[in-house]
């Protein structure tokens, strides 16, 4: 089965609000992990076993900063066609969808090659010493016609459309941080015993760990589902609710998770030991990354009420008296008729 197929079958039209829980969605309308084909699957299955083989003997090596490691890994990626997951294949890429980018993202959760991976440059978490970011400025600079990339005066419109992208593969990269970072936590939880009992055994620390996982599972199937209407629409403009609310949840969750899990840590949690307080800042940098957390909040609440019209009259739609007078005024005759019967 391909893995760029789209499924092409007539789904029914987007339900406004909540009204997803009143609704009978067509099996097609719903995507879950259960629903990733074999060639996602298999994709997934050969990074998981290059994270085994290949990553996890190296990870040490890789916190020192060998960076001759890391371009050994990145090379070996290279070879199994994930480096260039979605570029066309006239470029040398995949061309693979959106989904197979995420199932890849989150196998590669292992210690700060995730970022590497993602992006390269990690912004906003590099030691002084070793940034790759520089101001630069520009006197009198002149750009030949033919060197324009689009037209004149359109770079903000390339630039956003370039963002919706970002969006999601921070994401799926945030994916891979929760799963880490609560990975920890329930070692920890089961390995720290105080008081004469391990952590684990603790109602508090067991709820800490339940909030984790569920909001973890809450994430993940909003950018799964995310990914999914990207490949099907193929139209970032149809889906910039979806991706802004994928920006909003993200810092969020990826704060509370690594908080948690430092927080089992105790002392240690907070030491330069561990790696919490990059998975702090991390969280903090995706609050403002490619667009402020406030900013996303207005877009998802513009595009939400588009679906929506203000109440005809006086009162809301739900009024209880109303409605009451309106069933009254409707069921009149049927009223009349029992009252004349007894």
């Amino acid at each position: 089965m391909d893995a760029n197929a789209v499924d092409t079958t007539e789904r029914a039209a987007p339900v406004a609000g909540g009204g997803f829980l009143i609704t009978n969605p067509a099996p097609g309308d719903v995507f879950t992990p259960e629903d990733l084909n074999e060639d996602q699957r298999l994709v997934g299955q050969t990074v998981r076993d290059f994270v085994q083989q290949d990553l996890l003997p190296s990870l040490d090596r890789i916190e020192e900063k060998e960076w001759a490691v890391t371009r050994t890994l990145l090379r070996r990626l290279g070879e199994l066609g994930v480096l260039g997951i979605e570029v066309p294949g006239a470029y040398g890429g995949a061309e693979l969808d959106k989904v197979t980018s995420l199932v890849v993202s989150e196998e590669l959760s292992a210690g700060s090659f995730s970022v590497t991976y993602g992006a390269h440059v990690g912004i906003g978490m590099e030691h002084r010493a070793d940034a790759s970011h520089a101001y630069i400025r520009y006197d009198d600079v002149r750009v030949p016609a033919d060197h324009l990339l689009g037209k004149e005066g359109s770079a903000f419109v390339i630039a956003q459309t370039r963002l919706g992208g970002g969006r999601i593969h921070h994401a799926m990269r945030t994916v891979a941080q929760l799963r880490k970072a609560f990975d920890m936590m329930c070692e920890r939880a089961l390995s720290r015993e105080t008081q004469g009992e391990k952590l684990a055994e603790k109602q508090m620390v067991q709820e800490r760990i339940a909030d984790s996982w569920i909001e973890i599972e809450q994430f993940r199937l909003l950018v799964l589902r995310t990914a999914w209407l990207i490949d099907k629409y193929k139209d970032y403009k149809r889906t910039r609710k979806d991706i802004a609310a994928i920006k909003v949840a993200m810092p969020k969750v990826l704060h509370d998770v690594a908080q948690r899990a430092m927080h089992l840590h105790g002392a240690l949690g907070v030491s330069d030991e561990m790696p919490f307080m990059g998975l702090l800042l991390a969280a903090e940098v995706m609050g403002i990354a490619d667009g402020p957390t406030e900013v996303h909040k207005i877009t998802i609440a513009r595009q939400v009420l588009r679906d929506y019209k203000p109440a005809d009259g006086l009162w809301p739609t739900e009024h209880l008296p109303t409605k009451r007078a309106a069933a009254r005024e409707r069921l009149a005759h049927l009223l009349e008729g029992e009252v004349g019967n007894l």
